[in-house]
């Protein structure tokens, strides 16, 4: 719409007679010529009048300013109908001053002579002056009134100026007040509103312009088609905001409906639809809504082709679209085809590019391979691509690391955890040194190290790594993120796996809640956030829920993924164990089966997923009868467990092993209970009862020691100087594990123990490199044995209820098997049931009988009498303890039949696990030198001060009480130095304050130590990952004090501190002190104390004692002891002999049984 052109009409009435009769009649002869189109013939008489004013006007005649201003703006007129622009804005811009000094700028001529200039201007394209005189108009108050509510019609002309010259927020303004002057009735509102949206459609401002298209369609909804773009590119906006912000559902409702609205007809928009569908399938990727997208990705990549031509990366990337959801679909035909399209578009290029988009392409197809669990080509392509993104480091950095994160992904998956640690640690330490930690890429390596130890049952370590994910990820992306969401659904399975159920359950639902909205109800990752959630609700004991969220999201898995995929695999296990616990095991047996053969080819046989799904077949077996089923998937997962107990074992810190070990412990413990419920329908079973138990007997301390042999003997510097660091690392920590530590001191002492472990795993891998294990059978052991010889191996089976799925902690039977070298077929075997009353009633009857001196007629008959029966005629027995036979010393066990104490009728020799008889020693060498610790000044009297710096009770009550002195221990060590002495072996003897903590830790290469003391044992908790039992028993030495410098000896030496003792070489170490065997009893792994760190520090043999002994007895005994020691040199039998003669004197077995020798 545009301004219609003033044209002033006006009598000269103002000349004198003849001369204005003269110029009205050339003016009346103008304008009849002009009626009758004689155009020429007007202008020349109109000039002529001109001409004549002009002559008056200069002759300043009265009058004569007037008349010729109006024929100038007549002539004007006539030009500017004539479109003769340039010419009638002279003539305008003649009249306009005249005008204005005569009637000033608020005279009606002068501004219509301005509206018309302006108007003129703006046809012959001087636009931006022609604005300059509209906005001159608009703020004219005269102009204002005379226009009234017409004044809409300039605004909108000035609007057009406006938009013509791109002034985009003048040209709004003067739209929307152009608006404001007229009503919705009349004709000219809706074409300013269509004004309006062309304005924004030009800009782009196409939220604005869908506002007014709205508004407009409510008038007229048949222009909805001839603005069908306006909506797309609207949506497009709004697509794309919703796409950067990570909202990908919102952001394809959006680029869907930009699809549909383009104008296919238009050339412009037909491109626009080609980036429309590309941002479409974008979106659709990054939600991982496959299933859905996959149509349009398709559709993507054949027009992308015909777009950019087939060796674009557009096209490039396309292909990678489609090709990932195809894999992800489980449409594997589809997505091997898109592949090979997309290598033989690759191997066209040339340079880099052909090197970026291979290995681009390289890492998806990797990803693909492994979800068909070809580990072999997964890691070709993964590790092609790491290969070309080093080529330069420098360039690819970010892509360098992203490869190896894969590739830790990658080994994650196949069950090689030692690898895929070995390279994400290396990732993490590449991208802390480059780039920092707190950002995107080192959030995910940690996140991804988090999940390893989680899936391996290294819990602490896993906490460590989740707080940092967590914070990172909310400070970096915010706590509404995709990114966020996730680190909070591994935070959920770490809560499951460590038993915070209501925890997990709360976390995992704030997860689904945040990535819900942004990836659709379908996404692929929000299922298996579904699945985690429904896995805490079953082990909460949330049955109904559990199964209604499991099997929503397997029918939902199916239906987007196909059946043959992990994640329908893990879902279908996690269900299955859900219709375990409600007893419908056909349904449950049927999901098992259908997750294992799923994981099995995928994930490989030798993964941890795996294996339990072979476990869990094997209790829904046992349940539904099927025994001989049962037997052949218990045997199966537990050969499993062992192959990745040995391949993965040796790279982990020991608290590493401790934490995995804990993980398969049940699994191996439910094994064993049913082995042994089968045992009289199939006492074959005793041999894999045997065989499993001797491979995993106190493999935690058979593996310490192993370390330390190694390291002694080692010759490589660097390896040396890094024994030394872990070995000052460990005194570090020993000593700070005796004080409180809390806030910056508690992070000090995490860190610390972190940087401890990198050490210890270092050197745990030197030794897994030079020292290969065999896995040794009872037929080994048996065949070791000599005439008159037996082995009688002790397990102690805690019955596994396996319609509860959970082990029992009062119906705990104990098993020994024995083996002699004429055993056949498989180890006879004792069953005693009553293993709960064992561990708790009688053997606090033995222990009161030894304490109170009282004569003991039970525990005989309860511990040893069964098994006795079948040991009648060996002339020695080597007995290999576990549970509560750690505890008693089964020498003084009264025989109430013969009147004989056990220790008079058999020869018992007490070994760590009976595999250890491969490596008994037939001969014993003489030792040369010895060291004595006795009597120490201990200088500590009683204090009830506050003790709040020390960590636990066992050390305030050191204070807190006093520590008696030991006289007779001076005697002890004068006595045992004479022996010594006359035995020609030389002496170090440390008395007084020299028994001090520092001088034992000087001690090296020493043939015996000999220490008297005092001991103390506090029970730890039940936690022995997080809780180190070595830190709650120990030794006082002399001079104790409390003291929380880490550089200065306190004279309380822990078993965590002994365990760092080097002794190498060492024959024999004496504990002549009370209690010093006691520690805390773990199943499988024996009793973690002074007697395994003196083992772990390199002693051949150690003599412990179980009780508080008579300190006249304890020196009669240690007297004798070395006696015989000096002459035979074993030190087994010299304790034996010694025990037997001072029941002469001391008949009760408190005084004489309370030592023991553990060791080789």
């Amino acid at each position: 719409m545009m301004k219609k052109l003033f044209v002033l009409f006006y009598f000269l009435l103002f000349f004198t007679q003849s001369y204005s009769q003269g110029l009205q009649e050339l003016l009346d002869s103008s304008n009849e010529h002009w009626d009758n189109e004689n155009y020429a013939e007007a202008f020349t008489d109109l000039s002529k009048a001109v001409e004549l004013a002009e002559v008056e006007y200069k002759a300043a005649s009265e009058n004569a300013a007037f008349s010729y201003a109006f024929l100038l703006n007549q002539m004007g007129v006539r030009l500017f109908a004539a479109e003769n622009f340039e010419t009638a804005a002279t003539y305008y811009s003649a009249a306009i001053p005249i005008y204005k000094s005569l009637q000033g700028e608020q005279g009606s001529d002068y501004l219509v002579s301005i509206e018309n200039l302006a108007l003129c201007y703006n046809s012959y394209g001087k636009t931006e002056d022609a604005l300059q005189l509209y906005t001159y108009l608009l703020e004219n108050e005269t102009y204002q009134k005379s226009a009234g509510n017409n004044i809409y019609e300039t605004y909108n002309t000035a609007a057009i100026c406006a938009y013509q010259i791109d002034q985009y927020e003048l040209s709004k303004e003067y739209y929307l007040k152009s608006l404001a002057y007229i009503s919705e009735e009349a004709a000219d509102y809706w074409v300013i509103v269509e004004n309006l949206i062309t304005l924004e459609k030009t800009w782009a401002k196409y939220e604005y312009a869908f506002k007014y298209l709205e508004l407009l369609l409510t008038k007229f909804p048949d222009k909805e088609k001839e603005y069908s773009n306006i909506k797309a590119y609207y949506h497009r906006d709004l697509g794309l905001v919703e796409f950067n912000k990570g909202n990908f559902p919102r952001a394809i409702a959006h680029l869907k409906n930009t699809v549909e609205f383009l104008i296919p007809e238009d050339s412009i928009d037909e491109v626009s639809a080609i980036y429309a569908l590309q941002d479409l399938t974008a979106a659709y990727s990054n939600a991982r809504l496959y299933k859905e997208g996959f149509p349009y990705m398709v559709e993507n990549e054949k027009k992308v082709k015909a777009h950019y031509g087939e060796q674009s990366d557009d096209y490039l990337i396309a292909l990678s679209y489609v090709s990932l959801a195809a894999a992800e679909l489980g449409n594997y035909k589809a997505a091997s085809r898109y592949y090979k399209v997309a290598y033989r578009t690759i191997n066209k290029l040339e340079g880099d590019s052909k090197g970026e988009m291979q290995s681009t392409f390289d890492l998806n197809y990797s990803d693909y391979m492994l979800k068909l669990g070809k580990y072999a080509d997964a890691k070709t392509h993964a590790q092609r691509a790491f290969t070309f993104y080093r080529t330069n480091e420098k360039k690819y950095f970010d892509d360098l690391l992203f490869s190896m994160n894969f590739l830790g992904i990658l080994f994650l998956s196949e069950g090689e955890y030692d690898k895929a640690e070995a390279i994400l640690k290396q990732t993490l330490k590449l991208q802390l040194d480059n780039n920092g930690l707190e950002n995107e890429m080192g959030t995910k390596i940690a996140s991804n190290l988090t999940s390893l130890y989680i899936q391996t049952g290294r819990y602490s370590r896993a906490y460590q790594f989740l707080d940092f994910v967590l914070a990172n990820d909310l400070q970096i992306n915010g706590s509404n993120s995709l990114e966020y969401s996730f680190s909070l659904q591994v935070a959920g399975v770490l809560y499951v796996s460590s038993g915070q159920y209501d925890k997990a359950i709360e976390t995992l639902k704030k997860s689904y809640e945040i990535r819900k909205p942004l990836v659709g109800e379908k996404n692929r990752e929000l299922l298996r956030l579904k699945q985690s959630l429904g896995t805490a609700y079953f082990k909460a004991g949330k049955l109904t829920m559990a199964e209604q969220v499991l099997t929503e999201v397997l029918t939902d898995q199916k239906a987007s993924l196909g059946i043959q995929n992990l994640d329908c695999a893990l879902s279908q296990n996690d269900l299955a164990m859900v219709y375990y616990a409600k007893n419908d095991y056909r349904q449950a047996v049927k999901l098992f089966e259908q997750s294992y053969d799923i994981k099995k080819k995928v994930l490989g046989r030798y993964n941890q997923f795996t294996v339990t799904s072979l476990f869990n077949m094997a209790c829904v077996n046992v349940q539904m009868g099927q025994v001989e089923k049962a037997f052949e998937y218990f045997k199966l997962s537990t050969d499993d467990y062992l192959y990745i107990l040995d391949n993965y074992f040796p790279f982990l810190s020991e608290k590493e092993r401790l934490e995995y070990y804990h993980t398969i412990k049940g699994q191996l413990s439910a094994y064993f209970s049913f082995l042994s419920r089968q045992l009289v329908d199939h006492p074959e079973y005793a041999s894999l009862l045997y065989n499993t138990h001797i491979r995993t007997k106190a493999i935690l301390l058979s593996e310490s020691v192993k370390l330390r042999n190694f390291l002694n003997n080692h010759q490589d510097e660097k390896v040396k100087q890094i024994y030394v660091q872990w070995n000052a690392i460990n005194g570090e920590i020993a000593k700070l594990d005796q004080t409180k530590n809390e806030g910056d001191k508690k992070v000090y002492l995490d860190s610390l123990k972190i940087v401890g472990e990198e050490y210890e795993r270092v050197l745990n891998s030197l030794t897994q490199k030079s020292i290969k294990p065999k896995n040794i059978t009872w037929i080994d052991v048996s065949a070791r044995l000599n005439d008159g010889e037996v082995a009688v191996e002790i397990i102690r089976i805690k019955e596994f209820d396996f319609e509860k799925n959970e082990h029992s902690n009062e119906r705990i039977s104990y098993l020994a098997l024995i083996i002699d070298n004429e055993t056949k077929g498989a180890p006879s075997f004792i069953r005693l049931d009553e293993g709960f009353l064992l561990d708790s009633k009688y053997f606090n009857v033995y222990k009161n009988n030894i304490k109170y001196k009282l004569e003991d007629k039970v525990s005989y008959e309860k511990f040893w009498k069964h098994i006795a029966e079948k040991l009648s005629g060996y002339k020695k027995i080597y007995f290999s303890s576990d549970g509560v036979y750690h505890l008693i010393n089964l020498n003084t066990l009264y025989n109430t039949t013969t009147s004989k104490y056990v220790i008079e009728e058999s020869n018992i020799e007490i070994v760590g696990n009976t595999a250890e008889i491969l490596n008994k020693k037939s001969t014993y060498l003489k030792p040369e030198n010895a060291t004595l610790f006795g009597f120490p000044n201990f200088n500590a009297k009683p204090d009830k001060d506050s003790h709040d710096t020390l960590r636990t009770s066992i050390y305030r009550d050191i204070f807190t009480a006093g520590v008696s002195d030991l006289p007779g221990t001076k005697v002890e060590v004068s006595n045992i130095n004479k022996l010594m002495n006359s035995a020609g072996v030389s002496t170090s003897s440390f008395l007084s304050d020299d028994a001090h903590e520092s001088n034992l830790k000087e001690i090296t290469a020493v043939d015996i130590l000999h220490i008297a003391t005092h001991g103390f044992f506090e029970e730890s908790s039940a936690d022995v990952v997080n809780d180190d039992p070595l830190t709650h028993s120990g030794l006082l030495l002399a001079n104790i004090k409390e003291s929380t410098d880490i550089q200065e000896e306190n004279g309380i030496i822990t078993a965590k501190e002994v365990a760092q003792l080097d002794l190498a070489g060492n024959k024999l170490v004496v504990l002549s002190a009370c209690e010093t065997g006691k520690g805390k009893v773990v199943d499988g792994e024996g009793v973690y104390g002074l007697q395994r760190a003196f083992q772990v520090a390199g002693a051949d043999n150690v003599i412990i004692s179980l009780w508080k002994v008579d300190d006249e007895a304890t020196q009669k005994l240690m007297t004798y002891f070395y006696e015989f020691y000096l002459q035979s040199n074993n030190a087994r039998d010299a304790l034996r002999h010694a025990q037997t003669t001072l029941q002469v004197d001391y008949s009760h077995p408190n005084y004489w049984g309370a030592f023991y020798v553990i060791g080789n």
